[in-house]
């Protein structure tokens, strides 16, 4: 009986130790109010733990990290979210905030140097983008990535690197590099597949068989692409609910007779489902150059790993790829059109 109540007052003790380890992040919200919350939400950068929570001034989110970590946290006002996106370190954090104007407004991190360096590594970055010397950008970021190869914000940095990179596979392979010296320490982080997967494709894809791919009309028809009439064509990856895209597409129209004066087609590929919404959308702003939905089975966007948009593609009338851009401007400066 002796030795029965040892071995359950050892078990105790390890849940307890147990528990202790996975809830290894402690977040308190202190929120300042200057409009009637009706709930708070704060959630991991991959959703696997949510929680929302009725409004108090202060309350806590414990969260199972070990490592340093990227956060959503905001409120709701009117059924309408506002939040913030932060890095933040392990252990007891606090965070206070203010809410002005349906914003929501970070005041004050304690107890979280990620988020002051992140601040540090901003500022300097916005200011060498300004210099436009990508030998000086591509060493900095390098640099950062390599300061942080220990916890996931290395990832974002990595990111960063490849958007700026990703039309230069000599610049790919340092990236490659050091992010195999990670292994699959942080498969589990969400940014971790998508980089993965980009590294791989820009270095080992040279080209789109288009006739492979399925597409879907405005007329709701299943069609394949013919390359035929131009010499490049941009294939620009969108969807409804991208802010991004619908500006881009603003500068698209303005630039379209440019475009076809120098035998460059654009083909619209968006990743939406056929909805009067999204045929509505291209016709009552006048977007008459070709635009398709991708049907569902072997998707196109899977097979060039694309996760982030707008996105635009640019291939030769052989499938052969030009470049891979972020910016609708970038590839208007890469064929000269005056913008």
């Amino acid at each position: 009986m002796l030795n029965y109540i040892k071995y359950c007052k050892l078990i105790i003790v390890l849940l307890i130790v147990s528990f202790k380890i996975m809830a290894q992040t402690n977040i308190q919200l202190i929120l300042k109010a200057n409009n009637k919350i009706d709930k708070l939400e704060a959630n991991d950068f991959s959703s696997k733990q949510v929680f929302t929570v009725e409004y108090k001034d202060t309350i806590n989110f414990n969260f199972n990290k070990s490592n340093i970590d990227l956060y959503n946290i905001g409120c709701y006002i009117n059924d309408k979210k506002i939040w913030a996106q932060i890095w933040l370190d392990t252990g007891n954090i606090k965070v206070e905030a203010h809410t002005d104007s349906a914003k929501f407004i970070i005041d004050t991190i304690i107890n979280s140097p990620i988020y002051y360096y992140l601040k540090g590594f901003s500022k300097e970055y916005s200011s060498l983008l300004k210099t436009k010397d990508t030998t000086q950008i591509n060493q900095f970021l390098l640099s950062k990535l390599q300061e942080n190869i220990k916890n996931p914000f290395s990832l974002w940095v990595g990111m960063l690197y490849l958007n700026l990179n990703q039309n230069n596979k000599n610049n790919v392979y340092p990236l490659k590099k050091i992010i195999a010296k990670q292994g699959e320490k942080f498969s589990n982080f969400l940014l971790y597949p998508d980089i993965i997967k980009r590294i791989n494709n820009i270095l080992s894809v040279d080209s789109i068989n288009i006739p492979d791919f399925k597409f879907i009309n405005r007329d709701n028809k299943t069609t394949t692409l013919i390359l035929k009439n131009a010499n490049y064509y941009i294939l620009d990856f969108w969807y409804l609910g991208c802010a991004p895209c619908r500006r881009e597409h603003k500068i698209i129209k303005q630039k379209l007779q440019y475009l076809r004066q120098n035998k460059i087609e654009i083909i619209g590929i968006s990743t939406d489902r056929y909805s009067s919404e999204w045929k509505n959308y291209l016709s009552k702003n006048y977007y008459d150059w070709p635009n398709y939905l991708q049907a569902a089975n072997k998707k196109i966007t899977e097979s060039l790993s694309i996760n982030s948009f707008p996105y635009y593609v640019v291939i030769n009338s052989k499938g052969v790829i030009i470049g891979r851009y972020n910016l609708f401007s970038d590839i208007l400066k890469k064929f000269k059109i005056d913008e």
